[in-house]
């Protein structure tokens, strides 16, 4: 083997360990994502109490709190806020707004 082919050899091997490294470096932040998904966190309680006053409206104690429940166990304080965004301006629910509301009337 001369010194050139080695040095080629090397060198692909070193990419194979960085793009390898990336994969599973990939894995585990997607695995974490998922993970953290699956932690419950609970939002302020000025965000909780307007939710359920306004749930309350038209549902019962017992059903928005499951929805809050339930919202709080799959989505971030971040996605929460852009759902009642979304709601505040266009007067529709998101799919994972309508998923937890689901869940809860079974």
């Amino acid at each position: 083997m001369t010194e050139s082919s080695g040095a080629k050899g090397s060198r692909a091997a070193l990419i194979v360990i960085i793009v390898l490294s990336l994969a599973v470096a990939g894995a585990v932040a997607a695995l974490g994502v998922h993970l953290a998904r699956n932690h419950f966190e609970r939002y302020p309680p000025g965000a909780e109490a307007a939710f359920l006053t306004q749930c309350e409206r038209s549902g019962s104690a017992q059903l928005c709190g499951c929805v809050l429940h339930a919202l709080e166990k799959k989505y971030a304080y971040k996605e929460f806020s852009g759902f009642a965004d979304q709601f505040a301006h266009a007067g529709t629910l998101s799919q994972g707004a309508i998923e937890a509301l689901n869940s809860c009337e079974r």
